[in-house]
């Protein structure tokens, strides 16, 4: 869970962002001989939000979307 405060984008803070929320998920297995494996989530919830704004021209970036992966390690 992250929870992101009000953002402003420029020193005068005339572009800003209303407070978001993301969920993000992580869990994995531990196996004999040094292996973990892991599957994880970033913004699980698909949110759509403002990543970056520059005014007065208007132009923005919208943050990432869901993204989802899998981490495998082995430890010696």
């Amino acid at each position: 869970y992250v929870r992101l405060g009000r953002t402003a984008f420029d020193p005068e803070n005339f572009a800003t962002r209303d407070p978001i929320t993301l969920l993000n998920l992580r869990g994995g297995v531990t196996a004999p001989g040094g292996w973990e494996v892991s599957l994880w989530s970033r913004n699980l919830t698909n949110k759509d939000y403002l990543a970056e704004s520059i005014n007065p021209n208007g132009i923005s970036w919208l943050g990432k979307p869901r993204q989802w992966g899998m981490d495998v390690t082995k430890r010696i």
